[in-house]
């Protein structure tokens, strides 16, 4: 009755209830466990120190396993303005085609992915832009027609650099060094920042249809960009990481796997012609942090101008 006063409804009480119940016997089955099991326990554990484990977007709402087994990010293959940036100044970004070459590394995505998922099921989900539904039907030509189902969905898109590249975006590239990469918006276009908030939304959207998913592989076809922010907002990494984290090759595969807790993990990236190697995306924490007040209202002035700061 107290948990209805402050504002909680019956189901909500209930859910409640229920939670506190498991914490309570897992508190009890940890505490009758014998001290050598516990030990045999923590030696079983896998070694995680090359792929460190981070908590995720999703929390603990999916510790029954409901949803994929992997969810697996894919860059799209080669394309047009990766070896002709000057193509953007008069085609539109999301018109770009992918090269023979790009079309030989989705061919091959195709094949790594299936040998990856073997006999499992698959959904796809792709950007709208051409070069990443090109990348997608490459990739398809591994399975029968029609295999699987597959949908576009427009919050997957690269980040936006304005309409067509003006003559000045070399140096807007420049001051983007300057300004800091994360939060430095393209004129007519977005920052990485504005990135975050559609992978955001799309994670939720795909954190809501675990509940109603049949599928045990989710494939994501995007752009370099685009899912690095996403890994950066699905396993919950400091923004500052964006800046010094390495780009995606093209048709590089990101697998990140259940844990025996429910959670996603990142278990290995695999680029074309390489092996199966450790997650090395988020490559540090990036620069270190500009000193902040910590709300002492005796310590020292800080400001950019060095005449207004004190010791």
């Amino acid at each position: 009755e107290d948990l209805k006063q402050a504002g909680l409804n019956l189901i909500q009480v209930r859910k409640l209830q229920l939670q506190i119940r498991q914490w309570l016997e897992e508190d009890h089955a940890e505490q009758a466990t014998p001290e050598p099991s516990r030990k045999r326990k923590a030696e079983r554990q896998p070694d995680l120190s090359r792929c460190p484990r981070q908590s995720t977007l999703f929390g603990s709402d999916h510790s029954d396993h409901s949803g994929p087994r992997r969810l697996i990010f894919i860059r799209h293959g080669e394309s047009e303005a990766n070896v002709n940036r000057k193509i953007t100044a008069t085609v539109p970004d999301h018109n770009l085609h992918l090269t023979e070459r790009g079309r030989q590394q989705a061919t091959d995505a195709g094949h790594r992915l299936k040998a990856l998922v073997g006999d499992g099921t698959l959904r796809f989900t792709c950007s709208p832009y051409v070069r990443t539904r090109e990348t997608l039907n490459g990739m398809l030509r591994a399975w029968a027609p029609d295999s699987w189902p597959c949908h576009e969905d427009v919050r997957l898109r690269e980040q936006e650099f304005g309409n067509y590249d003006p003559p000045d975006i070399k140096d807007q590239h420049k001051e983007k060094a300057d300004f800091g990469p994360f939060f430095y918006r393209f004129a007519d276009g977005e920052s990485p920042a504005d990135c975050y908030d559609r992978a955001h939304s799309f994670l939720e959207s795909l954190r809501r249809s675990f509940q109603v998913e049949t599928a045990e592989n989710h494939v994501i076809v995007g752009h370099g960009t685009m899912l690095v922010v996403m890994l950066i907002c699905l396993f919950q990494k400091k923004v500052g990481t964006f800046d010094s984290s390495r780009s995606l090759e093209n048709a590089e595969l990101v697998v990140c796997e259940r844990a025996e807790d429910g959670q996603f993990e990142i278990s290995y990236t695999w680029a074309p012609g390489e092996e199966k190697k450790p997650c090395d995306i988020f490559r540090s924490e990036g620069p270190a942090e500009m000193e902040i007040w910590n709300g002492d209202p005796n310590s020292r002035m800080l400001s950019h101008d060095v005449g207004n700061a004190t010791a």
